[in-house]
């Protein structure tokens, strides 16, 4: 199957910058490629039809939790935020 396009929401940019960081921000994108590839990847949100990806921090980057949905044509990213460290 070929890759998903991304088609964020209204308010997920505003939550990137939120983030407060550049590299955060190339982090993300970069993540939303890989999910455009195989969005299947990350477990769905109990009862929920949205999926969340759950980034450890490496290198200066934070945790991330990335919350998203798809269907065949496009991936939509919902929102994201950095993770609280002590989560799995």
């Amino acid at each position: 199957m070929p890759r998903r396009l991304i088609s964020p929401v209204a308010d997920f940019e505003a939550s990137v910058t939120a983030l407060g960081s550049p590299a955060a921000s190339q982090l993300v994108q970069v993540l939303l490629h890989r999910i455009a590839a195989n969005p299947e990847r990350a477990p769905r949100a109990a009862g929920m039809n949205v999926r969340v990806l759950h980034t450890a921090g490496f290198d200066g980057y934070p945790p991330l939790l990335l919350y998203y949905t798809f269907d065949e044509r496009a991936v939509y990213p919902l929102y994201v935020e950095v993770s609280d460290p002590a989560l799995p």
